[in-house]
């Protein structure tokens, strides 16, 4: 698999506590840390610089800066719950043991690099549509042996309650983690047939027991009210097409029909396909900052140099916002997303002003 180590430089451009800037100090949104005499920022705002400063920016830029202070951001993994189905129909032709073998390879190739998670339906015990109260096991680097290690303890029982499973992901304390909107965030669902349980946990032999409506539904309200992409293989010639298409197709991914998997190296196939398409995350710690030092409203964020427009809450899909009000991490939106996801960029600058002076942000029309 390809993989870029990107130089990610966080820019903190603020007036010294003991010092001033020029008078006339103009922007435009160039890239580039200054040549001050000492350069000793800890980013976190509180960067030491000598007073008399005379500062230029690089690549272009002739704005004036009072001080620099450099530090790594930091990448927020990409989350992957997988939801996996453990229904009776998973004993035949093995594919149980198939599935298991298919996840243990993504997670163990991808361990470092992705936010696993895992849950289970049907839940253990002897409720044919019976689900979980929480998550099996929440999302995080890391995980990979404590997801092959709660695999192992279980195998196939009962029925499919796929509908009140995805449902329970409309309730953030499910599954703290992976509800918390700070990662870009996907629930994979591996399933060998169609949903028998319906909306009111009552299991139907001969299947639909929802219909294709109810899972478009809840797939577009999670979508909708946390960001969560889905993604839907259906594994061995039971699945049921309608069902899981339904579900595809109001995933929020380029996936937007089931992901077909007739054997379990088809499975291991598609597993590691999204693995490799998913790895990459848009989404970024840059730390907190005091206010009384610089002014989070006025901020340049820059691939190699080049200007990111400002694109708040994403609602152009083009540029940056903020994640959350706490303005502590950014997201790159599905424009700039695509930019990264092709790994052409070698770096990602963040630069954050202390007056209108020293940078001016850069906006879409």
């Amino acid at each position: 698999m390809k993989r870029k180590l990107w130089i990610l430089t966080l820019i903190s451009l603020f007036t010294l506590a003991w010092g001033g800037c020029s008078d006339d100090l103009t922007s435009d949104t160039g890239s580039g840390t200054g040549d001050t005499d000492t350069n000793n920022g800890d980013g976190n705002g509180n960067g030491t610089g000598d007073s008399s400063s005379d500062s230029t920016g690089g690549n272009g830029s002739d704005f004036q800066v009072c001080a620099t202070a450099t530090t790594d951001m930091t990448r927020i993994a990409t989350r992957v719950m997988l939801l996996e189905d453990k229904s009776k129909s998973m004993e035949k032709s093995d594919k149980w043991n198939l599935a298991m073998a298919a996840i243990e390879g993504m997670v163990t190739e991808f361990d470092n690099d992705i936010a696993f998670g895992l849950d289970l339906l049907p839940a253990a015990g002897n409720e044919m549509c019976g689900i979980n109260s929480n998550v099996v096991e929440d999302v995080a680097v890391g995980n990979a042996d404590t997801i092959l290690g709660t695999l192992e303890q279980t195998g196939p029982e009962n029925a499919t309650p796929l509908y009140l499973n995805m449902s329970s992901y409309l309730n953030s304390d499910y599954a703290p983690i992976f509800l918390d909107g700070k990662g870009e965030s996907y629930l994979v669902i591996i399933s060998d047939g169609m949903d028998t349980c319906g909306a009111e946990g009552v299991f139907e032999q001969n299947g639909y027991a929802s219909t294709s409506a109810d899972l478009e539904a809840v797939t577009t309200q999670l979508l909708t009210d946390y960001g969560i992409k889905t993604i839907v293989i259906g594994f061995g010639d039971g699945a049921d097409p309608d069902q899981l298409d339904a579900i595809a197709a109001a995933g929020g991914t380029a996936w937007d029909k089931y992901i077909p998997a007739g054997d379990g190296d088809a499975l291991s196939t598609a597993l590691k396909d999204i693995a490799q398409t998913v790895v990459v995350s848009c989404k970024f710690e840059i730390g907190t900052f005091d206010a009384e030092d610089v002014n989070l409203d006025l901020v340049n964020v820059l691939f190699d140099g080049t200007p990111v427009p400002r694109d708040d809450d994403c609602a152009q899909n083009t540029g940056w916002s903020w994640i959350d009000d706490s303005r502590t991490a950014i997201q790159f939106c599905d424009k700039a997303c695509a930019t990264l996801e092709k790994e052409t960029v070698n770096s990602i600058d963040v630069q954050i002003a202390c007056s209108s002076d020293d940078v001016s942000v850069v906006g879409i029309d």
